[in-house]
């Protein structure tokens, strides 16, 4: 045998099991004329040769839930390939980009030099079988998104507490200005007052939680209160003090039928005050008689009951009706009622008003004890003694 072996593919293109044919040698020797060489192939492969794409740009972003990247440039390949793995065509073939680019960010999460992969994009042409795209990627920015959480125009009955129970609701609002589908999960809405208004009560927004997939950092976030909420007057709370105590204390108070305290019957807070029976409480507003954040001022109520005591040493009330077993006022203090007070003072026991009791309300003393009235009264109300 002699001469250097060459081999040929069938055909060019690409495919698996292709036919090699061999030639470049023959025979050599004595006898060599006696003989030929049967045709000799093997198979091989010819495989794809990946291509490069190049031209385009991703642009930078501010996050919006999403991964949708967009681009810029015209998307091209390159041709008189050099070497196999250079990612250029064979210059003399027809290949060339058909369909139309489209960017995905590796995550929709704020980020800097974040991977682009770039799709949409394929081959046509006579030779396009015989190659393969490379991976095409870019890199881009995610921006954080800034914005303003607001608290809602929130409503609640007073309860002494400048605390809110957050709803659902309120979530759903406050997180209205995210996007993507991200949401509050949380958070704190405190009023700056305890007491009533209507729509003109400050509220303040806190501990926002955000669920963005990101622990909330793909926002810079400003939170923000407003003065148009609103606090309602409580219907009722009963004292939950001991036997004796103080009327400004808050812990001596819970909105009726719960127990939590806090609702102290300052102000215009409150409706109807219920002290029960064997309860004696001392009604002082003055700064030794208050208990943060009771507030002074003239307290005005609907109704006293429950067959409790009263004493009254400095301060006004202003209420519909008093019920109590005993009542004494210090001079300088000033009941005023649209309806009536009655007391009921026990047998041996002797109350002295020596405030003022005003209004058109009616006094009516019952029970076998003695009441004494010294003060400049001016109730226009009839005065009826049952015992």
């Amino acid at each position: 045998m002699t001469g250097t072996a060459a081999g040929a593919f069938d055909t060019k293109n690409f495919g698996t099991g292709k036919t090699v044919t061999i030639t470049g040698l023959s025979l050599t020797g004595t006898d060599a004329g006696n003989y030929t060489l049967n045709t000799y192939t093997t198979t091989a492969n010819i495989t794809q040769k990946a291509l490069d794409i190049s031209g385009l740009t991703a642009a930078n972003k501010t996050y919006d839930g999403n991964t949708t990247a967009s681009l810029s440039g015209t998307a091209v390949l390159t041709g008189s390939s050099t070497a196999a793995n250079d990612g250029r065509y064979i210059g003399s073939e027809s290949v060339s980009l058909t369909g139309t680019a489209a960017g995905a960010f590796d995550t929709k999460n704020f980020g800097t030099g974040k991977t682009v992969t770039i799709t949409g994009l394929s081959l046509t042409g006579t030779d396009a079988g015989n190659y393969t795209l490379n991976t095409y990627t870019r890199t881009a920015d995610i921006d954080k998104r800034s914005v303003t959480l607001t608290a809602p125009s929130v409503t609640k009955a007073y309860d002494g507490l400048t605390t809110y129970m957050v709803t659902a609701g309120n979530l759903t609002s406050i997180g209205s200005t995210l996007v993507g589908g991200d949401t509050v999960t949380a958070a704190t809405i405190t009023y700056s007052s305890k007491n009533v208004g209507s729509g003109d009560r400050t509220v303040t927004l806190s501990g926002v939680t955000i669920s963005d997939g990101n622990s909330g950092n793909n926002y810079t976030v400003t939170l923000a209160g407003n003065s148009s909420s609103t606090i309602t007057r409580q219907t009722s709370v009963t004292w939950i003090g001991g036997s004796t105590g103080d009327w400004f204390n808050p812990a001596n108070w819970a909105v009726t039928g719960t127990s939590t305290p806090g609702a102290v019957p300052d102000l215009a807070n409150v409706s109807a005050v219920v002290i029960g029976a064997g309860k004696t409480v001392t009604f002082d507003d003055s700064v030794s008689g208050r208990t943060s954040p009771a507030s002074t001022g003239l307290v005005e109520i609907t109704t006293l009951s429950g067959g409790g005591s009263l004493t009254v040493t400095n301060g006004s009330i202003s209420a519909t009706s008093l019920n109590v077993v005993q009542l004494n006022t210090s001079s300088g203090t000033t009941i005023t009622t649209s309806s009536g007070i009655t007391v009921a003072p026990a047998t041996g026991t002797t109350d002295t008003i020596a405030g003022v009791l005003e209004g058109n309300g009616t006094l009516t003393k019952n029970g076998t004890g003695t009441t004494v009235l010294t003060g400049a009264n001016t109730y226009t109300g009839a005065t009826t003694i049952g015992a």
